[in-house]
């Protein structure tokens, strides 16, 4: 399994309660703490990545764009989400090594 990068990882958490089309990804980026949005060719080049690897899967658009366009909408795999948890778990050890030692430099 390859690294998961921010972005991605970002794209994963926001499609992990269900899917969304590319403007739904990046409103529940915000949503969750992502605080700049990603410039969309990092977003759209993440988004490929995603699918290329099997974590995402694009999905019959359900409604129309406002170009007049169908708009793609995304599904989480379950590589996607073996992929987000790794990352996760790999995230909250860096978090706890960080804060013990910020917690031994206060003593």
């Amino acid at each position: 399994m390859r690294l998961v990068s921010p972005i991605l990882f970002h794209i994963l958490l926001g499609l992990k309660d269900e899917p969304q089309d590319a403007e739904g990804i990046v409103s529940r980026m915000r949503a969750l703490g992502q605080e700049t949005e990603p410039p969309l060719a990092s977003f759209y080049r993440a988004l490929k990545r995603a699918l290329d690897d099997g974590y995402l899967e694009i999905l019959e658009p359900e409604d129309v764009g406002r170009r007049g366009r169908p708009r793609q909408r995304y599904r989480i795999t379950r590589p996607g989400r073996t992929a987000l948890a790794t990352e996760a778990r790999r995230l909250g050890k860096l978090a706890k090594l960080a804060l013990g030692a910020a917690g031994a430099d206060r003593e």
